[in-house]
């Protein structure tokens, strides 16, 4: 499937089965589909014709917004398709922030390559297994 395939849209009810299989299946620990039925105003689901391939969630409070998880299905990574969920969401914001997984290189350099940088580390932030993060920031200059 190529780029120009790609959709990303508001996440719909009809996209929550497939959404809360793609938590299941990436995250040691998951969020419960609750989650993603109360607060699915705040998800943009990337399709590739009906097939949810990704997911990002962002809040926003006021002018800024945090970016609360992402996913890309293993079967798509390196696609671009990440990238095109940061990109989708950030106009909407002056300054967005994030918490990424210090282990999670890949996920980091790209990341950086939509102009986020590092500002601090949080220990043990991961439930899971104590994993530190590191929280990155992005100020809009639009």
């Amino acid at each position: 499937m190529s780029k120009n395939e790609l959709k990303i849209e508001h996440m719909s009810v009809g996209d929550l089965p497939q959404v809360i299989a793609l938590e299941n299946q990436i995250f040691s620990n998951p969020k419960p589909a609750r989650v993603f039925e109360h607060d699915m105003n705040i998800y943009y689901a990337a399709k590739f014709g009906e097939k949810v391939v990704g997911y990002i969630g962002v809040e926003h409070i006021l002018d800024e917004a945090h970016i609360i998880n992402i996913a890309v299905h293993p079967d798509f990574r390196r696609q671009g398709i990440a990238s095109a969920l940061v990109k989708n969401i950030l106009g909407s914001a002056k300054s967005f922030f994030l918490e990424v997984r210090k282990s999670n290189i890949p996920a980091q350099k790209m990341y950086e390559k939509h102009g986020f940088h590092v500002i601090d580390e949080r220990k043990k932030y991961y439930v899971d297994n104590e994993e530190d993060a590191l929280v990155m920031l992005l100020v809009s200059t639009k």
